[in-house]
C-alpha cells in the first residue's frame, strides 16, 4: 500500500472531513507568508525589472 501524500489530504478524504480541512488549512496557512510578501514587495520587483530593460 502507498503513503499518502504529505502535503495534502488523504485519498477518499472529502471536504468537511477532519482528514480533508486540516492539511488544507495547513497548506494554505503556508501560503500566506508568500502570498504577503508578493503583496508586500511585487510591484517594486515590476519597477526593477522595467528599469533594467531600459538599460539594457
Amino acid at each position: 500500500m502507498t503513503e499518502p501524500a504529505a502535503w495534502g489530504p488523504q485519498p477518499g478524504a472529502r471536504p468537511g472531513m477532519k482528514v480533508y480541512d486540516e492539511p488544507l488549512a495547513e497548506s494554505h496557512a503556508e501560503a500566506w507568508y508568500h502570498l504577503d510578501q508578493w503583496a508586500i514587495h511585487g510591484e517594486v520587483l515590476f519597477a526593477v525589472n522595467a528599469l533594467a530593460e531600459r538599460q539594457a
